[in-house]
């Protein structure tokens, strides 16, 4: 059974590599917003944001980014209800949306140390 320096040890480690992995996480959910808005709302790319989102929402704050998390899951909630809706957002709703991913995908430093 390992012991608590151990258990910590790999706890750290973990952190440490969703750290690294972390901006390109954010880069990604940033050029698939960018990619949606320069084309005609498509509620299937609206979903795989949705569920990238949904997954950094959750994984964020476990391992320590709980600012990440919470904008991450106030971009998901947006998305949700438009595709619960089955409707094209309007443009405020659109603004909306693009502040919360701006503040979710900048503004972080350097992540990786």
């Amino acid at each position: 059974m390992p012991d608590e320096s151990d258990i910590q040890a790999r706890l750290q480690a973990l952190r440490t590599a969703y750290a690294e992995q972390l901006p390109d996480k954010l880069a990604e959910v940033a050029r698939q917003w960018a990619g949606m808005q320069a084309q005609p709302w498509n509620p299937e790319q609206a979903a795989v944001l949705h569920r990238r989102l949904h997954t950094l929402a959750g994984s964020a704050p476990t391992f320590g980014f709980a600012d990440i998390g919470r904008r991450a899951r106030q971009a998901e909630r947006l998305l949700k209800a438009w595709n619960n809706d089955l409707r094209k957002p309007g443009e405020g709703e659109t603004a909306e949306l693009n502040g919360h991913i701006q503040a979710l995908c900048t503004g972080h430093g350097d992540l990786r140390t």
